[in-house]
C-alpha cells in the first residue's frame, strides 16, 4: 500500500525510482505479450532528439528491467502510457501528482501523440533518476526542500552542460514554479516543483539546439521562427 509522504521529507534515497505502485520487481516479459516488440526499439530520429541522450545512457539490463515496469503500467496494455497511469507510478518513494505527470508527458511526448511510448519512458526514466540524485545531493540539511543558491548551484553544475545561467536568470525561473503551487510549501522548491522546472528547462534547451544548426551557442530569429519555438515548449499552465 502506499504511504504518505513525511512532513518535510521526500522519500528515500536515491536507488528506489521507478517501480509503479503495485508491481516493484515485475518479472522480465510480464505482460508484454501483445506488444509489438519492434516498439521497444527507438529510430534514428528519435535518438537524435533531446530524449535520445538519455536513452543512451541506459544499460541494456536496465532497459530490459523496464520493459517490465513499462508493461506493469501500461494497465490497457495500449502500447503507450497516458497521464493518468504515468502518475500511478512512484518516484523515491511518493507518487507525482496528476498535473506533474501532465507537464513530464508534455515534455516527453516528442511525437506528439499525447501519451508516451517505450522509448519515451526510458528517457524520462533516466531523466527522472538524474534528478532525483541531483536533488538530494544538494539537500545538505535534508529539508526536501532547495532554496535558490542550492537550485543554481544544481543546475550549474549538472550532466549534459547544465544551465550556465546568471543567478538573475535562475531567480526568475525559479519564482515562477515556486508559486505556481503544485506542493504545499513554506518556501523553496520540494522535488515533485525542481522536476517540473527541470524539465521545462531542458526542453526550452532542446527547442533552442534545434535552431542552432551550426551549435556555436547562438541563433538568429524572425516572428515566424519565435512563434514556432514557443507552441514546441512545454506549458507551464497544465
Amino acid at each position: 500500500g502506499q504511504h504518505p509522504p513525511q512532513q518535510g521529507g521526500y522519500g528515500q534515497q536515491p536507488g528506489g525510482y521507478g517501480s509503479p505502485a503495485q508491481a516493484h520487481g515485475a518479472p522480465q516479459g510480464h505482460g508484454q505479450a501483445n506488444y509489438n516488440t519492434q516498439s521497444f526499439h527507438p529510430t534514428q530520429q528519435q535518438l537524435q532528439g533531446w530524449g535520445g541522450a538519455y536513452y543512451q545512457q541506459l544499460q541494456p539490463h536496465e532497459i530490459q528491467e523496464m520493459k517490465g515496469w513499462f508493461a506493469a503500467v501500461d494497465k490497457d496494455r495500449s502500447g503507450t502510457i497516458t497521464a493518468s497511469e504515468l502518475s500511478s507510478m512512484q518516484f523515491g518513494g511518493k507518487k507525482i501528482s496528476l498535473k506533474t505527470a501532465k507537464m513530464l508527458l508534455a515534455v516527453f511526448d516528442t511525437d506528439f501523440s499525447g501519451s508516451i511510448g517505450f522509448f519515451e519512458y526510458c528517457a524520462l526514466h533516466k531523466f527522472i533518476t538524474g534528478q532525483q540524485h541531483a536533488f538530494y545531493a544538494a539537500d545538505a540539511d535534508r529539508s526536501g526542500k532547495l532554496d535558490i543558491r542550492e537550485v543554481h548551484q544544481v543546475f550549474t553544475s549538472m550532466s549534459m552542460g547544465g544551465f550556465q545561467f546568471s543567478q538573475n536568470t535562475i531567480q526568475q525561473v525559479f519564482n515562477r514554479f515556486e508559486k505556481k503551487g503544485f506542493a504545499n510549501r513554506t518556501g523553496g522548491l520540494d522535488f515533485e516543483t525542481f522536476l517540473q522546472m527541470s524539465a521545462y528547462l531542458n526542453q526550452v534547451r532542446a527547442t533552442f539546439a534545434h535552431h542552432d544548426t551550426d551549435r556555436d551557442g547562438w541563433i538568429r530569429i524572425n516572428l515566424e521562427t519565435l512563434v514556432q519555438m514557443s507552441v514546441s515548449m512545454p506549458t507551464l499552465q497544465v
